[in-house]
């Protein structure tokens, strides 16, 4: 190695893994300075000779393939869903290309490719390294925040997005925490219909044309999208959207509701409409969050 580096650059990285990603890199960075139409593949080939032949790897990559991924298409799942990080992308090829080879259908396999997730605390991003155990575990996150802060911040961005999750966002209880944002329009909503029911007795006729207001039409269109959006989040396993809909939902209401009088003794009429939009926008924020697995708290 010494006499080669000499004649040619050489990448030596501790980890087999770790230095092809390393070389890959490396050379499609220098590659697309150079001429940004060429592209970089590299292909890894194992000597039959060696003393631990098969590898550890490779047989690792039999036994996924064997003990999970025919099992379960064996069991006859509709739909499998296989979540890879990003440092194993060049993998599940390898494991479609087995299934092929042992007759088993694979048109029903999807794979969600997911990036590496960052911890920011006081505006500075945490460094971790397993090798020397400085990391941060789901057991230490969950002891200082709550499970519904933890899985909404690792929902908030999509599968293929770095997520900076950052520590002090998430410690926050104010409406800059799009969880408290969230929950706290249900929790505004419960309260307002709470004081709904005290303070009005009479329900008179439901006359949705009374909500006429640039406010309340925004809102309305937005919960007729409940849906497509549904729809949306099943087909491309992005429940990003999902939270990212929410958001516009609760935007919106706080805007409608900051705006205009729900509670008016003077016409009850357009009280009336005026609560049943409210029901309504908390039907879709109750069942958005319960989707998400998100609590849903009648006050904060």
């Amino acid at each position: 190695v010494t006499a080669a580096k000499k004649i040619i650059p050489i990448l030596i990285a501790s980890n087999m893994s770790l230095g092809i990603a390393n070389l890959k890199s490396s050379i499609e960075k220098y590659l697309f300075s150079i001429n940004t139409l060429v592209s970089c593949k590299i292909i890894e080939i194992h000597h039959t000779k060696k003393k631990d032949s098969p590898s550890g790897t490779a047989l690792e990559i039999v036994r996924f393939i064997e003990n999970y991924h025919a099992d379960k298409i064996d069991r006859g799942f509709d739909l499998i869903v296989d979540v890879f990080g990003a440092d194993h992308i060049d993998t599940y090829p390898d494991v479609i290309f087995g299934l092929k080879c042992l007759g088993k259908r694979t048109n029903h396999i999807k794979v969600v490719i997911h990036q590496f997730v960052t911890i920011k605390k006081g505006g500075e991003i945490v460094k971790m390294s397993t090798r020397k155990a400085n990391f941060i575990t789901l057991d230490e996150l969950n002891d200082e925040l709550s499970s519904d802060v933890i899985r909404y911040f690792f929902i908030m961005r999509g599968a293929n997005s770095h997520l900076d999750f950052d520590l002090d966002l998430a410690k926050d209880e104010s409406e800059k925490n799009p969880v408290y944002y969230l929950q706290y329009a249900n929790a505004r909503i419960s309260n307002l219909l709470a004081r709904y029911e005290k303070e009005i007795t009479e329900n008179p006729k439901i006359d949705l044309s009374k909500l006429i207001e640039k406010d309340e039409i925004s809102l309305i269109k937005l919960l007729s999208e409940f849906p497509q959006k549904m729809e949306d989040v099943s087909e491309s396993l992005e429940p990003r959207k999902l939270a990212t809909y929410l958001e516009e939902v609760a935007a919106g209401y706080h805007k409608f509701y900051g705006n205009h009088k729900v509670i008016n003794h003077n016409d009850l009429n357009t009280s009336f409409a005026r609560k049943k939009l409210c029901e309504a926008t908390q039907i879709i924020l109750r069942n958005g969050l319960s989707i998400l697995g998100i609590n849903a708290p009648e006050r904060m």
